[in-house]
């Protein structure tokens, strides 16, 4: 009797109908072909949809938030202690992170001189008797001085001013503040808010530059001082830089209401979305609605496929004792 010979161009010649642990599946074979089908249908279709519905769920009934960023690189800041290997807990330049503006908001740009930055000085000198950081102040001897330093904006276009601070005191004598950007401004022009805008609108690349001027009638007078100057600009639009979470559960424990201190204790749920792209541990959330403060602790990226869609959220309540309850907003 003949022995029946298979066929050499049938589709499931040698081949496995199911797993493949040897790696002797050839090519072509018809399982990989539905598998890589429905994981473009995944791709294409059904993560985005999923991403679609997560945000139209959360706009039935969002919060909003401002979203703040842990730093966690760069250049560190004057308040840190190589012998040590910290920060100091309440240093108001890098908010206990150890590096300068400890935190990056959401929607904006931030820019800041603070002592550890590159600066040109006349009669000028860090005075560390102040305290940790220490801050710009006139020499000994002196009655007259100033601190110069350039920033290059790193967009070409910007929407506005969201939040500003310059930082001094003003001891027995002035502070001046002047600012002027390159092929916009002859001379130095009074700084104000209105003035950053105008330039940060039509900065075009150019470089700007700013003077802190100090000045006291005798040296024995207290020497005028200044810390830090910083600005965010708005990046996305002319609107507060807003997100809008979901806050699934709220659960609240009253601890020693009894001896009238009531406090949110247990931490609740926030649900984002995926127009952000990272949420960190020790990140920082302010919820607008009553103004609380929230610390991220657990983050759980849903990302099918590596394609984000949404973010589950664990924070805990930040209390007013605590550095994070001084970010500025």
């Amino acid at each position: 009797m003949a022995i029946r010979r298979p066929r050499a161009n049938s589709a499931h010649h040698l081949q496995p109908r199911y797993g493949d642990p040897s790696n002797s599946r050839s090519h072509g074979d018809p399982t990989d072909i539905v598998g890589d089908a429905f994981n473009k249908l995944a791709r294409e279709q059904l993560i985005p949809q999923i991403a679609n519905r997560t945000r139209n769920a959360i706009s039935v009934d969002r919060r909003e938030v401002f979203y703040y960023s842990r730093l966690r690189s760069g250049s560190r800041c004057t308040c840190y202690d190589a012998g040590e290997g910290a920060p100091h807990g309440l240093c108001q330049i890098c908010w206990g992170t150890g590096f300068p503006g400890g935190f990056h908001k959401y929607g904006t740009e931030t820019y800041l001189f603070e002592p550890s930055r590159q600066w040109w000085g006349v009669n000028v000198q860090l005075n560390p008797l102040v305290g940790v950081p220490p801050w710009f102040a006139l020499e000994p001897d002196t009655t007259f001085g100033y601190i110069e330093w350039d920033e290059t904006l790193h967009r070409g276009q910007y929407y506005g001013i969201d939040s500003s601070r310059f930082e001094f005191r003003n001891g027995d004598g002035t502070v001046k503040f002047e600012m002027k950007m390159d092929g916009y401004d002859t001379a130095f022009v009074p700084y104000t808010e209105v003035a950053l805008k105008e330039r940060a609108l039509n900065n075009q690349g150019r470089r700007l530059r700013f003077r802190v001027t100090m000045e006291r009638t005798t040296a024995q007078d207290r020497s005028p001082m200044f810390l830090q100057h910083w600005y965010r600009l708005l990046v996305n639009s002319v609107e507060p830089p807003l997100l809008w979470v979901d806050i699934p559960r709220r659960n609240e424990s009253n601890v020693l209401a009894e001896y009238g201190a009531i406090e949110t204790f247990q931490p609740i749920q926030f649900v984002f979305s995926d127009e952000i792209q990272q949420v960190n541990l020790e990140d920082l959330i302010i919820r607008l609605f009553d103004n609380t403060r929230w610390k991220v602790i657990e983050s759980s990226p849903n990302d099918p496929q590596n394609i984000l869609t949404s973010h589950d959220v664990q924070a805990r309540k930040v209390f007013s004792h605590e550095i994070m309850w001084l970010v500025p907003l």
